[in-house]
């Protein structure tokens, strides 16, 4: 293993190096850094000497706080401790069945995670049913017939394109 440039004590923007933590999957040493906003971070040495990183991800980033909002069968309770390998922010989440479990933001709010996984074993129309938790409520049968009245011309209550907006 070849010589490498100690970056502890340095600054890089917002970081600064404290300490080697090791490499990475690609073989590239990393460094454990505290960022001026409070959280501690690993970064590639390359990334740091090159300025291609200069916080801990707080920088330009406002946190959306998704508590108390639903995804899927997953209600927010609270922010959870964050992924610091991966700098990814966590979020504590309870299921409609009971289960809590944390969850990554980017997850939940890309669809990735809808619920703890309680609904992992349904097939079928039983998890299409379930993609929302609110299939055979009142609200979606009024959807669903909307939507009928729409795409069908035939319609009994149909509306008539010439006479419409």
């Amino acid at each position: 293993m070849g010589a490498f440039n100690d970056l502890s004590g340095r600054r890089f923007g917002k970081l600064t190096v404290f300490g080697r933590e090791g490499t990475d999957r690609s073989k590239k040493i990393t460094w454990r850094c505290d960022c001026d906003c409070g959280q501690t971070c690993v970064q590639k040495g390359c990334d740091l000497i090159n300025n291609k990183v200069k916080s801990c991800g707080c920088s330009g980033k406002k946190l959306r706080d998704l508590s108390g909002q639903r995804f899927g069968i997953l209600t927010v309770e609270r922010r959870g401790e964050d992924d610091q390998r991966n700098q990814k922010v966590t979020w504590i989440c309870k299921c409609d069945c009971g289960n809590v479990k944390p969850v990554r933001s980017n997850d939940l709010v890309r669809g990735k995670v809808t619920s703890c996984g309680c609904n992992a074993n349904l097939t079928g129309s039983e998890a299409k049913a379930f993609k929302h938790g609110r299939a055979g409520t009142k609200v979606h049968h009024i959807w669903k017939e909307m939507r009928r009245r729409c795409s069908n011309s035939d319609h009994l209550n149909s509306v008539d394109p010439e006479f419409s907006d």
